[in-house]
């Protein structure tokens, strides 16, 4: 599929990363086409340029197919510092002429794109999903990013509890992060 439509790859980003939803208010809410673009807080679909190196067994007539694929599977799921987290190629603008390498018989296709990225700031509070706690602090996901909060991050009121089942950090009114 070469062309994914707006709607299909929002659709790609709720189910893939349904965590990247954020709260405004303390409530949760969708975000939308239009909040997407408006703000440049939130995973945005921006244009982008990559190179495939295309090897002379995959000459032929499913040429281009080859190179959508292959585009696909090498920049979905990355990360860049310039842009962040790339979550999903939307649309493929263009296939430019391929260039022969001499010597070799590869050929190097540049190919402009469209994907929906995710670049978390310093400060920004998003939703994640706790995957291990111990006596340091814990781990968690926020789609494709890991992160660490300390327990010095952790409110002091809150100990360390390792004979629960799962370890977790609980307060005197037995609030627990598990």
């Amino acid at each position: 599929m070469a062309v994914r439509s707006g709607f299909d790859s929002w659709l790609i980003l709720e189910r893939v990363y349904p965590h990247l939803l954020a709260k405004v208010s303390g409530k949760p809410f969708r975000r939308n086409h239009t909040q997407l673009r408006s703000n440049p807080d939130l995973p945005v679909n921006i244009s982008l340029e990559h190179e495939i190196l295309l090897h002379p067994r995959y000459f032929g007539p499913q040429l281009l197919e080859t190179v959508k694929q292959k585009l696909y599977t090498e920049v979905e799921g990355t990360c860049t510092g310039k842009y962040g987290f790339v979550i999903a190629v939307t649309t493929i603008d263009n296939i430019g002429a391929g260039i022969i390498q001499p010597g070799q018989g590869f050929v190097v296709y540049p190919v402009k794109y469209k994907a929906i990225v995710f670049r978390p700031f310093k400060g920004e509070v998003l939703d994640a999903v706790v995957t291990q706690v111990n006596k340091v602090g814990m781990f968690a996901e926020i789609g494709p990013l890991s992160c660490f909060i300390s327990h010095h991050s952790i409110p002091a009121d809150m100990q360390f509890c390792p004979n629960y089942n799962p370890p977790c950090y609980r307060s005197k009114e037995e609030v627990r992060f598990c």
